[in-house]
């Protein structure tokens, strides 16, 4: 709205100096309080401009006190105590109604709190809490977030018995506000704030936990786990927004995996570590998961129907919040809960499951599951094999994200010496004898940039842990490992893709990248290469246009990409594979993630033979948000996805290896594990580096290919026993 405005010469206006006020107190809110300091100190400087009077009830009610909070942030106690002395001093002049100054004295509260101005703080909130008192405000919503702070307040003062009071009284008068039941329009915004206090609540035991070691802090906590659990599941299930579903759980997911392992640490009772276990893998791919869960359903009618009115009263909802419609709104809210009802009934389907050994052991026989969660201080490891539930954590700082970015770096730039990082040797210590034949990995966060592969330990440094075992990753612990998205028909057909761009790149063949435009000999070899040994298809050159993609996908069981990725951190939907961008009168030659998550793919296998495909941004509960993850959503089982440039001339090699493997039967795990070992065998010099052959990882389903069904072959078999059949009976009778 602001670059709108200032592009239309319309920013000395009220409209803009309200803007620069709406984003600062987003940047409030995202702790980022010189950027919202700059913009409040634009915002005055406007109004002033404006206003030749400023000095107005607006300025120092909406604009002022705001300024004052961003100082504190910033811990400038005394210019933020100058500010709100002086916002005081105005009221009083002007004898103020006394909501003004209860309003006045929770931001100045609000404040001190900021500051760790903890007694302050707690004198301004009591003096806010007297005036709601006073005019009969203390049981209504306007005192829920007066009593919050004054519960951070009591923690900050580490009196967590008289914190834990507080924030009870928060709850229960947003609990039983009128707007919380369910037909009400407002519920959504009293559920979402019902589950912030419930973290707030589990922050404030958490640091009771740690200051006292009281075991009553850890019994509130889940008590408090349950109830918001609950409370969770049906506020996923009414919000429309996809993103909203996902950002309502980021901390409360954290807390619950937090407090099950310190009971698990004090009773070495098994039960806490699979809800442990249960609470992070029901954190992530939260969006994929539900979209799987549908996908599994049957085909009934019915069911798609109550899908199909439940959009159409989505759309419908949208259309009327942008009238500001809220008669309407009230009207389709209780319709849609009404059918999401329905669907969940018809699903049998709850967000949040739990996790045990024997869904585990048949989901995936002969397999060892590695799940990691990145928790406040520390990764937690989850090892489920034949022997049970292990765990293992390790602390970390706050480099750790930059190490790990660090680390890919130095895979992906064959001119560096791969990094190795100070936590591997206690990871692989406790992992390596524990590990069967094959490994599933379920990374979380910033661990899904890392290739498991290649960590080592510093005692044999040669020996990378894909030399142990055979590896392959799920984006969630449930992610299904068949494709369920409908028939077999062509399921061992293959479609290779490989355009050709013409730019001239001055680097060696060997380090041209998928990912520059440049052009690509590898891709179109090896897009040729796959096709022959599957007796295929392939589309190369000008022939390879997204449009032929489109038309051709649908039903085929292998599809092979060997072409440019170009990725959007910014707007992960935007991130695209290119196609030849001539000869297509239809396409712009930009398959977009948003294009592909909309198609329908029979697909057993999509392998993404381009730069950083398993690469993007991460969004917590869902993971990285890549071109693998959109061929998800189109419903492919497994994919092959690199995590950083793909070299031209070292890709066709694993390719080819890769799927020789594939056709030989061997599992798609074992076929990419041995296509590395199969590369390392004859790489020499520089060629040996992980850039050229580990940057490729299996995610999904690792079983061998599935054989094409031949209905002819079943007829002659079926033709065959009755004739034997009839032979056997007619010489019994004579």
């Amino acid at each position: 709205i602001l670059e709108m405005l200032e592009r239309n010469d319309l920013n000395k206006g009220h409209t803009y100096q309200q803007q620069l006020g709406s984003l600062a107190n987003l940047y409030i809110t995202m702790k980022r309080y010189n950027e919202a300091l700059q913009l409040y100190d634009r915002q005055i400087e406007i109004y002033k401009s404006i206003n030749s009077n400023f000095r107005t009830a607006y300025y120092y009610e909406s604009i002022l006190i705001e300024k004052g909070q961003a100082l504190a942030g910033l811990k400038r106690v005394q210019e933020s105590a100058e500010i709100f002395e002086e916002v005081l001093n105005f009221f009083e002049r002007n004898d103020a109604d006394r909501a003004v100054l209860s309003n006045v004295y929770l931001y100045k509260g609000m404040s001190e709190l900021l500051a760790e101005q903890y007694q302050n703080g707690l004198q301004s909130l009591n003096k806010t809490l007297a005036i709601q008192r006073a005019n009969d405000r203390a049981r209504t919503t306007d005192a829920v977030p007066t009593y919050s702070n004054i519960a951070e307040v009591y923690a900050g003062l580490k009196q967590f018995d008289k914190a834990v009071t507080y924030m009870d009284s928060a709850l229960w008068i947003n609990q039983f506000n009128s707007e919380f039941h369910p037909d009400s329009v407002g519920r959504v915004g009293i559920l979402r704030w019902q589950i912030e206090m419930y973290n707030d609540k589990l922050e404030i035991l958490k640091q009771g936990w740690e200051h006292e070691k009281d075991n009553s802090m850890l019994d509130l906590a889940f008590d408090v786990i349950e109830r918001g659990n609950l409370t969770l599941d049906y506020t996923r299930k009414v919000l429309v927004s996809d993103e909203s579903k996902l950002r309502i759980a980021e901390d409360f997911y954290q807390y619950a995996v937090y407090f099950n392992l310190q009971k698990y640490n004090l009773t070495n009772a098994d039960e806490y570590l699979w809800k442990a276990l249960s609470f992070t893998e029901n954190n992530k791919s939260f969006l994929l998961n539900s979209l799987t869960s549908q996908r599994q359903i049957s085909k009934d009618s019915e069911y798609h129907k109550l899908l199909d009115q439940r959009e159409e009263y989505k759309q419908v909802m949208s259309s009327y919040a942008a009238q500001d419609d809220i008669n309407n709104q009230y009207i389709f809210y209780a319709k849609l809960d009404s059918i999401q009802s329905k669907v969940d009934e018809f699903a049998d389907y709850k967000h949040y499951r739990e996790i045990n050994k024997e869904w585990l052991s048949a989901q995936f026989p002969e397999a060892s599951i590695l799940s990691a969660h990145v928790s406040f201080n520390s990764v937690d490891f989850f090892l489920v094999n034949d022997a049970g539930l292990n765990f293992k954590q390790i602390e970390i700082d706050s480099a750790f994200a930059s190490d790990v970015i660090a680390l890919r770096k130095s895979y992906s730039s064959p001119e560096s010496k791969a990094l190795r990082l100070s936590w591997f040797d206690p990871l692989m210590e406790w992992l390596e004898p524990q590990l069967s034949n094959r490994l599933i990995i379920i990374p979380d966060g910033i661990l899904n940039y890392l290739p498991f592969e290649l960590l080592t330990h510093s005692a044999s440094q040669e020996q990378f842990l894909l030399e142990k075992t055979n590896i392959t990753y799920l984006n969630y612990i449930a992610q299904p490992l068949r494709n369920t998205s409908g028939g077999r028909s062509r399921a061992n057909d293959m479609i290779s893709y490989a355009p050709e761009f013409y730019s001239q790149s001055t680097l060696a063949s060997a380090d041209v990248v998928r990912g520059d435009l440049a052009g690509l000999p590898g891709a179109i070899e090896e897009a040729t290469l796959v096709k022959d040994l599957f007796k295929g298809e392939s589309f190369t050159k000008q022939q390879a246009t997204e449009t032929a993609f489109k038309k051709t996908s649908q039903e085929i069981g292998l599809i092979h990409l060997a072409t440019h990725a170009i990725i959007d951190d910014a707007n992960p939907n935007l991130s695209r594979l290119v196609f030849s961008l001539e000869n297509d009168s239809l396409n712009d030659g930009y398959l977009h993630a948003y294009e592909i998550s909309n198609l329908e793919l029979e697909a057993q296998l999509v392998t993404l033979s381009a730069c950083n495909t398993g690469f993007g941004k991460i969004k917590k509960g869902e993971g990285v948000m890549s071109l693998s993850r959109s061929f998800a959503y189109a419903g492919v089982p497994a994919t092959i996805v690199s995590l950083w440039p793909a070299s031209d001339k070292s890709t066709p090699e694993l390719m080819k290896y890769f799927y020789q493997n594939l056709k030989d039967g061997q599992a798609k795990d074992v076929a990419l594990n041995n296509a590395r070992k199969q590369y390392l065998e004859t790489a020499t010099g520089k060629a040996r580096h992980p850039f050229y052959w580990g940057g490729f990882v299996l995610i999904g389903d690792n079983r061998p290919l599935e054989a094409p069904q031949n209905n002819m072959i079943w007829i002659l078999l079926l033709f065959t026993a009755v004739i034997v059949t009839a032979t056997v009976v007619r010489r019994r009778r004579q």
